[in-house]
């Protein structure tokens, strides 16, 4: 009876530890999850609150590839935000730009589809050289840097950039 005793309170002590660690794991995941959320709740309040977003994808999500197929579209839109409508005269903006095409340039392949943002991150790069004027201030040579280290074709990127120049001699008003 002793040995019937000692497996039944082993049994109990089994299936309470499998609980505890079920209950742990959501626990862990639910927590996660609001942080995650909160994280990128960051991205939408301005310079400063996106410095802090940027700081804690690289401090605690650039580790975990799973999460990071959700923060690499977001770190897109904000790239061509940035670029194309971002506050002209900011240099925490600036900061923000590079360090989010640096995140990108180093996680893009945990994407969901690395492909279609590493496309997009090219149509954003070019885009910039048809608006030079508008958004974070960024120079078409250092547009070319970054487009070639996202695999842009210098090519293609030398026909754009003339393009643009053009596009911008036409729409220039007369003087």
């Amino acid at each position: 009876m002793n040995y019937l005793n000692l497996l039944l309170a082993l049994g109990g002590w089994m299936v309470a530890t499998i609980q505890f660690l079920i209950s742990f794991r959501e626990t862990r995941r639910k927590q996660e999850s609001e942080l995650l959320e909160k994280t990128l709740g960051y991205f939408g309040d301005g310079p400063i609150k996106r410095s802090i977003g940027i700081s804690l994808v690289q401090s605690i999500w650039a580790r975990d590839a799973q999460h990071l197929s959700v923060i690499i579209p977001v770190l897109v839109a904000q790239l061509n935000y940035l670029l194309l409508e971002g506050q002209t005269e900011s240099r925490v903006e600036e900061r923000n730009l590079i360090r989010i095409l640096d995140l990108l340039r180093f996680h893009l392949d945990k994407a969901s589809d690395p492909r279609a943002e590493r496309i997009e991150v090219l149509e954003a790069l070019n885009a910039k050289l048809y608006a030079l004027d508008r958004g974070v201030p960024m120079g078409a040579t250092q547009l070319e840097v970054w487009y070639r280290d996202f695999g842009g074709d210098a090519v293609h990127w030398a026909v754009e950039r003339e393009n643009a120049q053009d596009a911008r001699l036409n729409t220039s008003p007369p003087a």
